[in-house]
């Protein structure tokens, strides 16, 4: 019971980092376009 607990806290916290790590993604992309280009 408590392995599954753990697989289930580990699978959402890697989602966690996963949306984390693609919202700064696009944050660094979208900063050029806007700023540096003009």
């Amino acid at each position: 019971m408590g392995f599954h607990i753990m697989v289930f806290s580990f699978k959402r916290l890697i989602c966690i980092h996963v949306l984390l790590l693609y919202f700064a993604a696009e944050i660094i992309l979208a900063k050029p376009n806007n700023g540096y280009d003009r």
